[in-house]
């Protein structure tokens, strides 16, 4: 169960890292896009038909990403108003009642996201003249993600870390965490 636990944290661990950087590369490419757009339509009075749209997909997917992350720091909104007044044990309990609960929700999320986003694989966005499938494929890759999140979170709740690794021991093994 630690190698498992290992792996999960590892895969969680990437993809904090690679929606912290695809954070940075879209909401620099949605604001320099968005400058442009600016400069273009009222200073060139040419604007780019394109560039609300692609913003527009540009900020789906930030939300997408930065929920992943927004959820690895528990930084998402909730009422703890009710959790916190239960006893510790009740109140750990009800911690992982709640994360199940998201988890099977957020299944449910990225199942019909993949649904939907196969559905309207064909349709074109009318001004980049993409497929719907770009767009809407953050539902889902958002959803998995969190998905692991929450896993890797209940995970390091149930599964004691294992020990830190001596330097010529391998870290693929599982005997290492962060």
């Amino acid at each position: 169960m630690n190698r498992f636990s290992f792996i999960i944290n590892r895969l969680v661990s990437f993809q904090i890292r690679f929606c912290r950087w695809m954070l940075l590369i879209l909401g620099l490419s949605m604001t320099v896009l968005i400058l442009f757009q600016v400069f273009f339509r009222f200073v060139v009075y040419v604007p780019f038909p394109w560039s609300e749209e692609c913003a527009r997909y540009l900020m789906i997917w930030m939300g997408m990403l930065g929920s992943v992350i927004a959820l690895e720091k528990q930084r998402h909104i909730g009422v703890t108003f009710l959790v916190e007044r239960l006893p510790p044990g009740l109140e750990s309990a009800a911690h992982v009642v709640v994360q199940a609960g998201m988890a099977v929700f957020l299944s449910v999320l990225c199942w019909q996201g993949i649904r939907f986003a196969g559905f309207n694989a064909d349709q074109a966005s009318p001004a980049l003249e993409i497929s719907m499938l770009i767009p809407f494929s953050a539902i889902p890759a958002g959803s998995a993600m969190m998905i692991l999140v929450i896993l890797d979170g209940l995970l390091n709740r149930f599964v004691s870390p294992a020990t830190t690794c001596n330097k010529s021991e391998n870290l693929a093994a599982g005997c290492s965490r962060d």
